[in-house]
C-alpha cells in the first residue's frame, strides 16, 4: 500500500472518529437533558 494513502487513511479515520465522538456525545446530552426535564 502507498504510503501516503496510509498517511491520509489514518488522518481522515482520527477525524472521522472525532466527530463521531462529538455527536455521540451531543447525543447523550440531548437524551440526558430529556429524561431530567420529565
Amino acid at each position: 500500500m502507498n504510503p501516503i494513502i496510509m498517511v491520509r487513511f489514518i488522518e481522515f479515520s482520527t477525524e472521522y472518529r472525532h466527530q463521531l465522538f462529538e455527536l455521540v456525545n451531543s447525543v447523550l446530552l440531548l437524551y440526558g437533558f430529556k429524561k431530567r426535564k420529565q
